[in-house]
């Protein structure tokens, strides 16, 4: 018997398996987890500041081990991809600071 599918995904089939599909994933938890892309389940943005730090630390464990095994546009698309998620990470740091100090 076949695995039940949601409807919305019945007939989607998922991208290949790229080493840039891979940095992409980690890059856009990084972006839920600092609420700068809502969740698609509930549309609400949220922020769980570990989770983004752990994503974070995949994306950089992955241009580590991959060191000389990457193409240039791999190259690329990760270090774009690890500034961009540290920039988001940065902020939402910043931000979850200023609500602090305003609650007190």
């Amino acid at each position: 018997m076949a695995p039940s599918q949601e409807p919305a995904l019945a007939g989607v089939k998922p991208p290949p398996a790229t080493l840039i599909s891979l940095i992409e994933v980690h890059a856009l938890q990084v972006l839920l987890f600092t609420g700068r892309q809502p969740d698609p389940r509930t549309g609400q943005a949220g922020k769980n500041l570990d989770f983004a730090q752990h994503n974070i630390e995949m994306l950089e464990m992955l241009k580590e081990k991959t060191q000389g095994n990457r193409t240039d546009a791999e190259t690329r698309a990760l270090d774009q991809y690890l500034n961009l998620a540290r920039l988001a990470y940065v902020e939402a740091v910043k931000e979850s600071e200023t609500d602090d100090t305003t609650q007190e």
